[in-house]
């Protein structure tokens, strides 16, 4: 027995590794809200939409690190690799 969830299909009964397959292959959708000052500063707030979870971003480069942060796997942890988040190099 199954029910709809969404974009997501919840299947009665499934592991929680099947349900995460399912996740990940959903879509995301993202609201990205820009402004630009007199100075050419882009500054803004980038957005998930699904859970609300908002991240304040400077620059272009933020934007493409913001999400990135918000849409890697459960338990990943990019603070290994600064050069892809962003953080001290």
């Amino acid at each position: 027995m199954s029910r709809q969830m969404g974009r997501v299909r919840r299947i009665a009964g499934a592991t929680v590794a099947e349900r995460r397959v399912a996740i990940e292959g959903s879509m995301m959708t993202f609201v990205v809200r820009l402004t630009r000052d007199n100075v050419g500063r882009i500054t803004g707030v980038v957005e998930k939409v699904s859970t609300g979870l908002k991240a304040r971003v400077e620059g272009l480069d933020a934007v493409g690190r913001a999400i990135g942060e918000m849409i890697a796997s459960p338990g990943t942890d990019q603070a290994q690799n600064p050069s892809e988040t962003g953080g001290p190099r």
